[in-house]
């Protein structure tokens, strides 16, 4: 009946008769508000939904629902378990829309097993703009999901509106083609629709959390500003996929002094106290043949340049702490040298296996899990089978009692290289992030994948109110056995032979130099 998978429901005897519709005479703004737009007529016998803001010990994102034979009380510690007892309330009424809008009287527990429940949308690759953004908050205000982690930058277009760097948006935002196919991507976020997406998120309460990519995955600003390299090489927005060797420079002063501008304006924009800055897939090839660079590792008595991505990583992790920010880092640029204690870790994929991730969590590393098998949503349903992430374990093995505080939580990133509109867009993420959702949320429950199918199914129409236009579940049923072939389909059309060639060339020059 409901997704995620509530703590504990019990059922009390009789029905309850929602066929009039629901209202509510709630005096809190944020629920009102949020009760209206799911409820916006009823009829003359409809049932009162009461939120009660009163302290059951239930946590502050928990919410209890009993459901009688004349009306719903909705109560919890704070406004946002309230909220979250709205989007349950609102699975329960579709549910008893499609049985004669009989209701069966019970009583609901619930609460989260993680505090981190995130979705990452990537809007380099490919432009989304503001409408079709909210729709996605929306969607995940229904799942609980609360954070929306928004990947702004990368070598194909860089989105964030910089006054002190006007040539990011003027020039950065927009690539000639997309692999050759000669049809530019252009777009870019003002401060105005940021903070307006911000605002709509917190309405929801969800929070953003915005990703600037630094060192690799930045040739897009480099192209825009080329003192942002080793080698001052001029260049233009990458119309391929795929690692580019071109990385800021981390001996010289100019990259600082960039890092330091976005940041600060991204920290009048964004109320998180976290911001992504990636860190992932930084070749050193032009760090070893830089004298800069050679300066600050001869300085700092470092022995290789993993050690220098890392002595740049404290750097920005200290101007986000100067501007009251925690950094968030992908795994990549913390598992060869030593990070500040400071920032949370996201897991995508280990080159050494998890049983390093795993030391390093119970050691105390604060950590997002988003393992790229399954979590990642822009691979076909053949590869990264929606059963296969509903039976996901976010807490890894290896990680022990004491060490599963650390882990904060599970986030899945659809990256849009192969992305391109909104329809391929709600296809690939959905159902898959309504299995993600209830991992996150209900993660150690007594859960069943047959009980969730059927309850996705009713969950479909209210997705499709929201604009959202799931995969069909055929298709979303697939496993490894039978989407074998959009696997082959899918990696047919991802290949690229120019791009190949330049990876190659690219691992040469690395290992001669």
């Amino acid at each position: 009946m409901i997704i995620p998978t509530p703590h504990s429901v019990k059922y009390t005897g009789g029905c309850l008769d929602l066929s009039g519709g629901l209202y509510t005479s709630t005096g809190i703004p944020s629920l009102s508000k949020a009760f209206h737009k799911y409820f916006p007529e009823h009829g003359s016998n409809a049932v009162c939904v009461e939120f009660l803001l009163y302290n059951p010990s239930i946590g502050e994102e928990g919410y209890v629902i009993d459901v009688n034979s004349e009306k719903i009380t909705v109560s919890g510690d704070t406004e946002k378990g309230l909220f979250y007892g709205l989007q349950s309330v609102v699975q329960m009424f579709d549910y008893a829309a499609k049985r004669n809008f009989m209701l069966d009287c019970c009583s609901v527990k619930d609460f989260p097993e993680f505090g981190y429940r995130g979705f990452m949308l990537d809007c380099s690759r490919h432009f989304f703009d503001t409408d079709v953004i909210k729709k996605l908050l929306d969607a995940c205000a229904l799942l609980k999901i609360n954070v929306f982690h928004w990947h702004l930058t990368d070598d194909q277009g860089w989105r964030f509106e910089s006054d002190k760097y006007p040539l990011l948006t003027e020039k950065g935002s927009e690539r000639a083609c997309t692999r050759g196919d000669g049809i530019p991507v252009k777009g870019y976020y003002t401060k105005a629709q940021m903070k307006e997406i911000v605002a709509y998120a917190a309405d929801n309460f969800i929070e953003v959390i915005p990703e600037f990519d630094m060192p690799g995955h930045s040739v897009a600003a480099i192209a825009c500003y080329p003192e942002l390299s080793c080698t001052d090489e001029r260049t233009e927005v990458k119309t391929r996929f795929g690692i580019d060797p071109l990385i800021m420079c981390a001996g010289k002063e100019s990259s600082y002094e960039f890092a330091r501008a976005v940041l600060g304006e991204a920290a009048g924009i964004f109320t998180s106290d976290k911001v992504h800055i990636g860190g992932d897939e930084a070749p050193k090839a032009r760090w070893k043949d830089c004298p800069r660079c050679a300066e600050v590792m001869k300085k700092m008595n470092l022995e290789n340049f993993e050690q220098l991505q890392a002595v740049f990583t404290n750097k920005i992790i200290d101007m986000l702490k100067e501007l009251g920010k925690t950094a968030i880092v992908w795994n990549d640029s913390m598992q060869y040298a030593d990070i500040d204690k400071s920032a949370v870790m996201q897991y995508w994929r280990a080159k050494e296996g998890e049983k390093k991730i795993a030391q390093m969590i119970n050691g105390g590393r604060k950590t997002i899990v988003s393992k790229f098998t399954p979590c990642y949503l822009d691979y076909p349903y053949g590869m990264h089978p929606m059963k296969a992430l509903y039976s996901f374990s976010p807490v890894l093995k290896g990680v022990t009692d004491s060490g599963k505080a650390n882990v904060l939580g599970m986030e899945v990133p659809l990256w849009t290289e192969y992305v391109a509109d909104e329809k391929k867009l709600h296809f690939m993420a959905f159902p898959r992030l309504v299995a993600a959702a209830d991992v996150a949320w209900a993660h150690g429950r007594n859960r069943k994948y047959r009980a969730f199918l059927r309850n996705l199914e009713n969950l479909y129409d209210r997705l499709g109110s929201l604009g959202i236009e799931p995969a069909p579940m055929h298709e979303a049923k697939k496993g490894r056995l039978t989407g074998w072939p959009d696997v082959i389909k899918f990696f047919a059309n991802a290949y690229d032979k120019q791009s190949a060639a330049e990876f190659v060339a690219a691992q040469k020059e690395s290992k001669t130099k």
